[in-house]
């Protein structure tokens, strides 16, 4: 599958706006906190992004003011400003089974890890995964036209994120962004699919995924717990013979072996 590996300005500007489909909702409570935790809780990839509001002066920096995770059917807006960030909520971002997919998301980690500490497991760099592929510089604005064939709004994105009221802007602009990154990542695994690649189910982060969900079980039943993900990997093999060229089984196991699941 063919796909342009960089864009000029020029060129993303002519693709026409991206128009938000999903519906959103604002969540400015624990209690509704905990109620779009337990829907997300369901879903196997979140796009992820958080906004904060922007600093002018040297030195002065604010908090995290937004949390955005959801699909391209509907997107929840976290008013950390409000809620700060409840263990339910740090707890989903702790999940490796739960994919959280977005761009630069080191430093949103960091800064929601002031809110509240924990251990992130399952986030998708989507600049990296993009490299992976071949894209040259890439950003959520450059993926979003390449894999999308959208451009996306930058209107919103320096306004004060602490407002008690959200514009129609804000809202628009920072909903696009966290369904765009669900959007491309599948894409992305579509091509990956598509061209016979294996990088998506034998790179470290597949067998560290399942590592951590044998770690996850063994202490309740060790054997069932290796049995599970000797399923887990036995149907991911399936499914590679199934949809591309034969991959070596004999190498997987080796190195989920070498990793530590004996």
């Amino acid at each position: 599958m063919h796909f342009p590996k960089t864009l000029s300005k020029e060129e993303i500007n002519l693709l026409p706006l991206y128009e938000l489909s999903a519906e959103v909702i604002q969540v400015e409570t624990e209690a509704g906190v905990i109620r779009a935790v337990e829907e997300l809780s369901q879903e196997p990839l979140l796009g992820f992004d958080t906004e904060t509001r922007p600093s002018f002066t040297k030195g002065e920096r604010y908090d995290v003011s937004l949390l955005q995770l959801g699909t391209h059917k509907r997107v929840f807006l976290f008013r950390l400003n409000m809620t700060k960030l409840p263990q339910e909520l740090a707890a989903l971002l702790a999940d490796p089974k739960i994919l959280k997919a977005g761009v630069a998301v080191h430093d949103d980690i960091k800064a929601l890890q002031r809110l509240t500490p924990f251990e992130p497991a399952g986030f998708v760099e989507l600049n990296l995964e993009a490299k992976k592929l071949g894209v040259i510089n890439p950003g959520l604005r450059l993926l979003a036209a390449i894999f999308l064939n959208v451009k996306l709004s930058k209107a919103a994105k320096v306004t004060n994120w602490d407002r008690r009221e959200l514009t129609e802007a804000q809202i628009s602009y920072a909903a696009c962004d966290a369904v765009v990154g669900q959007l491309i990542y599948e894409k992305m695994r579509q091509i990956t699919e598509a061209s016979g690649s294996e990088e998506l189910y034998r790179d470290q982060e597949f067998i560290e995924a399942l590592l951590g969900l044998y770690e996850r079980y063994r202490q309740e039943d060790p054997a069932r717990a290796a049995h599970q993900v000797a399923l887990l990997v036995e149907a991911h093999l399936r499914k590679l013979e199934e949809e591309g060229p034969r991959i070596n089984r004999g190498s997987l196991r080796k190195s989920f072996q070498d990793s530590g699941a004996r």
